[in-house]
């Protein structure tokens, strides 16, 4: 009997151990998930808005760019409220050539399941880094 209720104390002892490993590495499995597809949907979003401004004009290039990165981030199943997306637009004379340079940017600060797990039982914890992605992408208006 001794025996059995040493294994049964040992297993108790390293459960919360192992659970902690457990949600800590699907944690970050999940944050890389979300920055590939953070990095895919801005790519997208660039290429979208390069191809789409030309019917629309260089005015509304950020919102179609921003607008574009979200539908996509969308389409994923990546929360894009999470998610802060801006563009800037920069023209770029040529030689007799001009185009807009789509400058667009993402960013993300993750807040996994294992920090609300903590933070719900009195730790304040946060993960710290910040995921950024950014994509160029030129309109040829001419």
């Amino acid at each position: 009997m001794s025996q059995k209720g040493q294994s049964l104390t040992e297993f108790a002892m390293s459960l919360p151990l192992l659970l902690l490993l457990f949600l800590a590495s699907s944690d970050i499995a999940n944050i890389i998930h979300i920055y590939n597809r953070m990095v895919d949907c801005t790519w997208e979003g660039a290429r979208l808005a390069s191809e789409v401004s030309q019917s629309y004009g260089s005015n509304n290039l950020k919102k179609v760019a921003v607008a574009r990165t979200q539908s996509a981030l969308t389409n994923s199943g990546i929360p894009w409220w999470e998610i802060k997306t801006t563009a800037e637009v920069k023209k770029v004379q040529d030689g007799d050539k001009s185009y807009d340079l789509l400058e667009l940017a993402s960013s993300y600060q993750p807040s996994g399941f294992l920090s609300n797990i903590l933070n719900k039982i009195g730790f304040n914890f946060s993960f710290p880094l910040t995921l950024n992605a950014k994509a160029v992408g030129y309109v040829n208006y001419q």
